[in-house]
């Protein structure tokens, strides 16, 4: 009991577990100093999904950007590749409110990190998917996350926007379902189908 007792004053409990959001915002704080909004660290928290690695990452890269000035909002907006999960939701909750300008603004980003039209589609049409099932379940953001396997964020998001229906969202579901087998099925390019896709949604 002696050896233990002496063994644990040398050892360090390591905190593996994600922290969370008012946790990480802390973190993110301390990390930056006087050198970023509350705002901007708290979205940066929800765009890394908490992850302390990518948000030592993103550090240098926004604070060499910002060259002595405080990291906004916008900042974070531009600069951070956030959590590809809640990018989609956020780009669905746009398409749902109908907001033209943001989503026309996500979509140009999801583009210029990357994401295919095709992936683009598929990846709506899963998530509007989720988003029924969050709609119909009357569990926590935290359980439902769980038997979906995605993020409680994620789910928040989902569920969010009270601006439609559960026949709303089976409606545009089974419309996206249409584009992407079309475009599968080689009847349309994959540019085409969303092209479609997303003007029949914001209009």
């Amino acid at each position: 009991d002696g050896n233990l007792t002496t063994e644990k004053k040398f050892l360090t409990e390591i905190e593996c577990s994600r922290p969370n959001k008012f946790r990480c915002v802390s973190f993110i704080k301390k990390l930056f100093g006087n050198d970023i909004q509350d705002s901007a660290a708290e979205l940066l928290a929800d765009y890394t999904d908490c992850d302390l690695a990518k948000i030592e990452n993103e550090r240098f890269k926004l604070l060499s950007y910002c060259d002595g000035r405080v990291v906004t909002e916008a900042d974070v907006e531009n600069l951070v590749a956030e959590d590809r999960e809640i990018k989609f939701y956020a780009f669905a909750n746009d398409v749902v409110s109908r907001n033209k300008v943001s989503a026309l603004k996500n979509l140009e980003k999801m583009r210029r990190f990357g994401e295919s039209s095709a992936s683009i589609l598929s990846t709506l049409t899963s998530q509007f998917q989720r988003m029924l099932y969050c709609s119909l379940s009357t569990l926590s953001d935290e359980e439902l996350g769980t038997l979906l396997r995605i993020k409680p964020y994620a789910v928040k998001m989902a569920r969010q926007n009270k601006n439609i229906t559960k026949k709303q969202l089976i409606d545009i579901f089974s419309m996206l379902l249409e584009y992407e087998y079309k475009f599968k099925s080689g009847v349309m390019s994959d540019d085409t189908a969303l092209d479609l896709a997303l003007a029949n949604l914001l209009v």
